[in-house]
């Protein structure tokens, strides 16, 4: 039993090691996946808002009303937030009494400054993913960000149906890690049963099943040829020991 215990540990341990490896690359996967796609999604809306305003005409004078107009279109559409500053810093959009979280005015310098680009920026703490361009013939800066929780709110998913699937390969595992080693302890008590048996005088005592190819079925082999020979040993001694009973009693 101690040998089916230790095997079943063994084998939950490696079953645990396997999972837990798997599952930290397949979260550090899922997140460069949602990090992509959620870079994929804002590239794709500031886009649309660039080509757009790109109809409007006179795109160097933008009014701050066609400019909100378009951009309130596209958050209706997306759920995003989006954000518009002119060259000088001053913010073009959203209006300063909305609920978004206004950028510090070292971060609106940076992305002015930047004329482009993504990734991640801290606003109050959070932090969001955001995508930003100047408008092509304009002097604004126009981009969305998507917060860090949004972006990664598929991972949950991901990790949920990831303890479901671990949680079925511990309980298969441990089934198969069981029976298995039911198996390897009932062939080692057959070849302990065995030896007592042989050790107690009884040769004529045989395991069965020793013909497979594993190391168990060859020590298996061993002892019965053991067997084998100790009975005719004992055939031999018992067939002199008749011999020398018969010529005694003859010479008497």
């Amino acid at each position: 039993m101690r040998l089916l215990s230790n095997f079943l540990l063994v084998s939950i341990a490696g079953l645990t090691a396997m999972v837990a490896v798997f599952a930290g690359i397949g979260v550090t996967t899922i997140d460069e996946v949602l990090y992509q796609n959620s870079l994929h999604v804002l590239r794709a809306e500031i886009g649309s808002v660039a080509r757009t305003l790109e109809t409007k005409p006179d795109r160097a004078l933008l009014s701050d009303k066609v400019l909100s107009e378009t951009l309130r279109d596209q958050m209706r559409g997306t759920g995003d937030s989006h954000f518009a500053y002119s060259l000088s810093g001053e913010q073009l959009f959203p209006p300063a009494n909305d609920r978004l979280i206004p950028f510090d005015k070292s971060t609106i310098t940076r992305l002015v400054d930047q004329r482009g680009g993504e990734g991640w920026i801290v606003v109050e703490h959070e932090r969001f993913l955001s995508h930003f361009v100047f408008l092509p013939g304009s002097k604004i800066l126009v981009g969305a960000r998507i917060p860090e929780a949004t972006v990664f709110s598929g991972r949950s998913r991901y990790l949920d149906s990831l303890g479901i699937a671990a949680l079925t390969i511990m309980l298969v595992g441990t089934l198969l890690a069981y029976i298995i080693s039911r198996a390897l302890t009932r062939r080692i008590g057959h070849t302990q049963s065995a030896l007592e048996a042989i050790s107690s005088g009884e040769f004529g005592i045989r395991i069965e099943g020793a013909d497979g190819r594993d190391e168990i079925s060859l020590i298996q082999r061993r002892i019965n040829e053991m067997a084998d020979i100790f009975a005719r040993r004992a055939s031999e001694r018992e067939a002199a020991t008749g011999w020398l009973e018969e010529n005694e009693q003859r010479f008497r």
